[in-house]
């Protein structure tokens, strides 16, 4: 059954018709196109209903969704501005690995990739330590400015 968008700020039914509550905005994109999900949550309380997102295609138990820290994208969160936020389209389980942040930002070059990866993943790949990875990301980034400088002859 498929269900219509829902409109933030207004009541909808939880568990039960006695209870309501007002969906916030995604957590993810902050959009408020989202509705009720075809999917359905299962645990040993049984089924429960979710909300989803049209935008970036997050999904969550209906009680779940607006149990999250979220900040007002009306007023900045620090002195840049909101040009460091991106939906992340490319979720797993909900959860953005480093593919994900490389597609949010739109992150071209094979260097800039791999020496992202370095520096989010220092010391945690099971390969070498903190310090070689930020080596081998020193090492990517150079290479990354002579990629782009050879751009910039042509």
């Amino acid at each position: 059954m498929a269900w219509p968008a829902l409109a933030t700020g207004g009541p909808i039914a939880m568990n039960n018709a006695t209870e309501t509550s007002t969906l916030l905005p995604c957590p993810f994109c902050s959009s408020t196109n989202i509705r009720h999900s075809e999917i359905m949550f299962s645990d040993d309380d049984g089924e429960h209903a979710g909300i989803e997102c049209l935008d970036c295609d997050t999904c969550a138990r209906l009680e779940h969704w607006n149990t999250r820290r979220i900040t007002s994208l009306s007023e900045p969160f620090n002195s840049s501005g909101s040009k460091y936020l991106r939906p992340m389209r490319c979720l797993v389980d909900g959860k953005a690995d480093v593919y994900a942040v490389l597609d949010a930002f739109s992150v071209t070059c094979p260097a800039r990739q791999h020496a992202i990866k370095k520096l989010l993943c220092s010391g945690i790949r099971g390969k070498g330590d903190t310090a070689q990875d930020l080596s081998e990301a020193a090492d990517a980034i150079s290479r990354a400015i002579q990629m782009e400088e050879a751009r910039a002859l042509r």
